[in-house]
């Protein structure tokens, strides 16, 4: 990671000390991934507190929903009603599994039909207070969604200023470092190749060497 070739080249900062330029690189090189790992904590910032706030209003939202729609599901039954019936025959499993916006077009057509039936309900405990609070939660659910929506162009402009700085480091270290550390061949050997090792580990990936084309088998010549 670059983080390691930086904690390598800081450690070993007087062996490069007569090396004109390569403090320079070293320091350029470090503010880069500071700049780095700021983006990178804007980016979890951003969505961090609002998904937090979708998952509570979710976790309110679901039981209050099971407990209404469980209501109409039994009117439906007692009452032969089978359309109804199969509009509210799901079980709390199938509401978790839902992506956020069917989940939320779920629950307000369950509100839909409890405000529907609600002299119904009566029969079965549902009172038009547990309608209402069931209002509001979907709405503090659809309210939360929003603002956790409302994070992605941030995440996306964190994300793309990230892959640019990214970039920039990787550059820094190929066409700067990794030159001034080939002077140091010779007379710093191990400083050398400890530092060819940890330039393999990268961020984004591993630095892997061209490998030649194996050469084609050669068929056995039949004798004639």
């Amino acid at each position: 990671m670059f983080s390691a070739v930086l904690t390598l080249l800081e450690q070993n900062q007087q062996k490069v000390s007569g090396v004109t330029g390569f403090s320079t690189s070293v320091a350029a090189f470090k503010s880069l991934l500071e700049k780095i790992d700021l983006k990178a904590k804007e980016k979890d910032e951003a969505t961090a507190g609002k998904t937090a706030q979708k998952h509570a209003a979710e976790e309110l939202l679901i039981p209050a929903v099971m407990q209404v729609s469980s209501a109409l599901f039994l009117h439906a039954r007692m009452n032969e009603d089978y359309e109804l019936r199969g509009k509210t025959d799901f079980r709390e499993s199938t509401l978790t599994r839902m992506r956020d916006t069917d989940l939320a077009t779920k629950t307000e057509s369950i509100l839909a039909l409890a405000k529907q039936y609600a002299k119904e309900l009566e029969a079965y405990g549902v009172t038009a207070q547990e309608i209402t609070d069931l209002e509001n939660k979907i709405q503090a659910y659809r309210e939360a969604l929003g603002k956790s929506a409302s994070s992605i162009p941030e995440r996306k402009g964190a994300r793309e200023t990230m892959e640019g700085l990214i970039r920039e480091a990787d550059e820094v270290l190929e066409e700067e470092l990794d030159r001034y550390m080939e002077r140091l061949r010779t007379s710093e050997p191990e400083f050398y190749f400890t530092y060819c090792d940890a330039t393999y580990i990268r961020l984004t990936g591993i630095r892997h060497e061209k490998t030649t084309a194996a050469a084609p088998v050669q068929q056995p010549v039949m004798a004639k």
